[in-house]
Order: C-alpha cells, then sequence, then structure tokens
C-alpha cells in the first residue's frame, strides 16, 4: 500500500492476490477473497486512513529488509512500512491476527527492536519515531510508545 491519498496508493485485488498467494501458497481462494474484503474494509477506517496518508512525508519505505549493528547488537528484519518526514519517522507493522489484551506485550520485543533500527537508520532519537500495529482482520491500530526499559 502507497499513500492512501494518492492514485494508485491502493493496489487492485488482482495484485493483492498474487501477494497472498506468494506469502501463503497453501491458502484458498476463497480465504484470500475474505481477506481482501477485510483489507478494503480496514483501509475505511479513519486511523488507518490518516496512517497510511502522505501527510507531508518526503519518504515511503515498503517492506524494506534491513540488517546491522546497534548497541553491540545485531538487528535483522523487514518493515512493513515506514513513513518518513525530515524529523521523524512513522513505524507501520501490518498484523493478520485481532488486537488483544496481551497484543502490546506480545509484539514490544519486535517493535522496540525495529523503533532502535529505524533510530540508527535515520539518526533519529527514539521519540521522534512513532510505531503503529495496524490490525487488517479488525481495523484497530495500536499506538505503541517507546519501551522505558
Amino acid at each position: 500500500v502507497g499513500f492512501i491519498d494518492e492514485p494508485g496508493g491502493v493496489p487492485e485485488d488482482d495484485r493483492l492476490r498474487a501477494r497472498a498467494r506468494q506469502l501463503a501458497p497453501l491458502v484458498g481462494v476463497d480465504q484470500m477473497d475474505t481477506w481482501i474484503v477485510q483489507f478494503r474494509e480496514a483501509l475505511e477506517q479513519p486511523q488507518i486512513r490518516e496512517t497510511l496518508a502522505r501527510e507531508g512525508a518526503q519518504e515511503l519505505w515498503q517492506e524494506r529488509a534491513f540488517a546491522l549493528r546497534a548497541d553491540g547488537q545485531l538487528l535483522q528484519g523487514r518493515f512493513d512500512r515506514v513513513t518518513i518526514w525530515n524529523d521523524r519517522a512513522v513505524l507501520v507493522d501490518f498484523k493478520t491476527d485481532a488486537a488483544g489484551p496481551v497484543t502490546a506485550d506480545h509484539y514490544r520485543p519486535q517493535v522496540d527492536s525495529y523503533r532502535r533500527a529505524l533510530c540508527s537508520l535515520l539518526q533519529l532519537p527514539v521519540e521522534a519515531i512513532e510505531a503503529r500495529l495496524i490490525f487488517v482482520a479488525t481495523g484497530d491500530v495500536l499506538n505503541m510508545s517507546p519501551s522505558t526499559e
């Protein structure tokens, strides 16, 4: 998904199906179609629309892999989406499960690791990196504040 408020920002169904086949080759067409409907419904949620809009951003990273050393640790992974301004960034991770009461704790290690990687790559302080989990099945958005540890 590109910037939702620009032409071509949301892929057509055929492109979504092709991507779903890559990620889940054993899943049937009916399930893929259900996911696409859920995805399109999620895109109508105001908080999701706001998260995926350009809003003056200079750059957008999508499915960008990274591997680097930060604070003596190897950090590696793949950002689903990072929207970048001069002085801040928004990290978005798409989730296919439903948001629940343990969700923040469950995803905290991954989000903290990705946030640290972005701080290093973009030369920004931790406070300048917002992190949001988007739960496609429910349309929920969970804002993840920086860890206090």
